[in-house]
């Protein structure tokens, strides 16, 4: 008797549970900041500063940094933004939210920040440079910082990216895109304030992947482009194709869990939906993941090294590349943020005159571009490339040349 009491406690006991969770309100959304707003942020000085988060739809938020408060309330969606008023180069600050809960981002800066972009020669690292090993030596520059976002192209806008402050040292720099390192640690010395390098790059893609998908769409000269693309979503709905997957994950689980029961390994799990706007040479698909979530980030502008996918179709390109420049400031609501931009550089044989060059016709895209784009700046690499390596390893000089257009302008 005792043995069944205590089972029939037990049953008591789960019914019980079974009961209050079935009674229990739905788990609320948890108060976080976007990934940008983390420890060791550096945020912009002298210009106000939109600070955004995720929180439950309808809590109100209040975010304070340097003795500022403002105030937001979360959208349908869960978003939140506030705005805080302009700083001067200064911290280290703790940028606080708080509402139903309180979360801090600690060590935040406040100096001068960039966003960089492009492609291979944006995305190769300290550790690929020349003197890699003196560089990183001479690197304890705790003021400067670099956020670099993980490689995530997609079909639609993203709320966040992923990525993390890392503090410049000896230990951490050589993981740093090389061109915004030097490029920034040019502007520490010059300005003597806090610098942020936010890096967003994919090695090997093409410019109209970091271009919004609406602004190929409209552009008429870019026509043959997204007519390509859309080709490659015939066919395809994304409501139907996720239901399809669900249903063939219910099979799957189903015989999984009958084979492991039997002894036998399990068939292999139907692979996510796959959406082909997701793809790297589809438009828009890296604006919509690594650089669309950061819209709005208050920022001085944006550094771009890019063309090398480009070169085969480099005509196109003197339409392309405006109109990648155009979208990003349009997004920011800043039509007069700086662009500054890298030519590219010398590489391979060199082409007989009056012979047909691929890269000569896109630098001379590029150039078209600077001459036609207002607050534009073009680094010239003519003289530092590598005939026989795609990615020079002069990375200090091309740093350099970006950060003359910054401070000149």
């Amino acid at each position: 008797m005792p043995h069944m009491r205590t089972r029939s406690s037990f049953a008591g006991l789960v019914l019980l549970l079974a009961v209050s969770r079935a009674g229990a309100a739905p788990e609320r959304a948890e108060l976080r900041l976007a990934a940008v707003f983390s420890d060791h942020a550096v945020l912009q000085r002298d210009r106000p500063l939109p600070v955004w988060g995720f929180a439950e739809p309808g809590d109100a938020v209040t975010v304070t940094l340097a003795g500022k408060s403002a105030q937001a309330t979360a959208d349908a969606s869960g978003r939140f933004a506030a705005t805080l008023e302009a700083l001067p180069a200064g911290g280290p600050y703790e940028l606080v939210a708080e509402g139903r809960t309180r979360v801090v981002a600690s060590d935040v800066l406040v100096g001068e920040v960039w966003l960089a972009s492009g492609q291979s020669n944006m995305a190769m690292t300290v550790g690929g440079v020349r003197d890699a090993d003196a560089e990183a030596a001479a690197a304890t520059l705790p003021s400067i910082r670099m956020f670099t976002s993980a490689m995530r192209p997609a079909g639609e806008p993203e709320a966040d990216v992923r990525g993390a402050w890392v503090v410049a040292a000896p230990d951490t720099v050589k993981g740093f895109s090389a061109t915004a390192w030097f490029f920034g640690r040019e502007l520490h010395t010059a300005l003597s304030v806090p610098v942020g390098l936010v890096v967003s790059s994919v090695g090997g893609t093409v410019a109209e992947a970091w271009t919004p998908a609406e602004a190929v769409a409209k552009g008429p000269r870019l026509a043959p482009m997204w007519e390509k693309a859309q080709k490659a979503t015939v066919g395809y709905d994304r409501a139907a194709a996720e239901a399809k997957w669900r249903k063939a994950h219910k099979r799957w689980k189903e015989e999984a869990d009958s084979d492991r029961r039997a002894g036998r390994n399990p068939p292999p799990e139907p692979p996510p939906v796959s959406d082909p706007r997701a793809g790297l040479l589809y438009p828009g698909s890296l604006w919509n993941g690594m650089v669309a979530p950061l819209v709005g980030l208050s920022l001085r502008g944006f550094l771009w090294y890019q063309g090398e996918s480009n070169a085969p179709r480099a005509e196109q390109y003197q339409t392309l590349f405006p109109t990648l420049i155009g979208s990003w400031r349009a997004a920011w609501g800043r039509p007069e943020l700086p662009f500054y931009f890298c030519q590219l550089a010398n590489f391979g044989n060199v082409t007989p005159s009056g012979g047909d060059s691929p890269w000569a016709e896109l630098r001379d895209a590029q150039l078209l571009t600077m001459q036609k784009t207002p607050f534009t700046g073009m680094a010239v690499l003519i003289d530092i490339g590598e005939a026989a390596d795609i990615h020079p390893k002069n990375k200090q000089e091309v740093g350099r040349r970006l950060a003359l257009w910054a401070l000149a302008k």
